[in-house]
């Protein structure tokens, strides 16, 4: 018996992993699809099946834009309509944001939120999707790779890299939360090679020794131009052990 699936989408890769009841891959399907584009997916039941409303999605190579906010003091619930209508002014040409947010520090009056969103720019099929009321949740790879990960690591201010197929993601973490993230994937690698990236990465968000207690490598790094010797340069390297597919899917549903 099949309990859930779980989509992985990564530009214009589809996979599709059927799990069963203890949450262990039971099938796995990998289609590349040369037309396939999330920006203007029309017909969603071409590539999603939806009617066990168990179905999950988690999203590769997406950048999490990151906000910082800080809203009159209410109720939990009236605190996420209070976001959802903030995003919703600040990008008022955009139907529905995908968000998530975290209490900072709650004041008299005022709460102190970070936002983490993803822009509907690059997800237009997203809102189809709920709207068929059969997805039971939409997944951040980013933030899976750091729930597991923060288990093991004491630092506050960090910087961690890790390879997810084929692409390559650094996130730097500011007391605990994130502050920066960014890709190198088949979008940018004709402009740069990988360490010209990390190194504009670095800079861009003025990140260095002084700010970063240690640097997690999670899994294999390419070997190609010296990135681990650029991170060296930033701080300590500790090398995290790889998750395997299915501790990630579980960390998805």
């Amino acid at each position: 018996m099949i309990d859930k699936i779980v989509y992985s989408l990564d530009n214009n890769d589809i996979r599709e992993y059927r799990l069963n009841l203890l949450n262990k891959v039971k099938d796995e399907f990998n289609e590349k699809i040369s037309d396939f584009n999330l920006k203007k997916m029309k017909n969603v039941n071409k590539y999603f099946s939806l009617t066990s409303k168990k179905a999950y999605i988690v999203l590769e190579g997406e950048e999490i834009y990151i906000k910082y906010l800080k809203i009159p003091k209410v109720s939990d619930e009236k605190l996420y309509a209070l976001i959802n209508s903030e995003l919703s002014y600040l990008y008022s040409n955009e139907k529905r944001i995908l968000f998530n947010y975290k209490k900072l520090r709650e004041l008299d009056k005022f709460v102190e939120v970070i936002v983490f969103y993803l822009r509907e720019d690059n997800l237009n099929f997203i809102n189809k999707l709920v709207e068929t009321q059969n997805l039971k949740a939409v997944r951040i790879i980013q933030i899976c790779f750091l729930k597991y990960y923060s288990k093991c690591i004491k630092e506050h201010n960090y910087l961690i890299c890790f390879n997810y197929n084929s692409n390559l993601y650094i996130l730097f973490i500011k007391n605990k939360n994130i502050f920066a993230n960014g890709i190198y994937s088949n979008k940018n690698n004709n402009i740069y090679n990988a360490k010209e990236y990390i190194e504009k990465f670095l800079i861009s968000n003025n990140i260095n020794s002084k700010n970063v207690e240690k640097v997690y490598v999670a899994g294999k790094l390419t070997e190609e131009f010296n990135i681990i010797d650029l991170l060296k340069k930033i701080s300590k390297v500790e090398f995290l052990n790889e998750i395997d597919r299915n501790k990630v899917l579980k960390l998805i549903v």
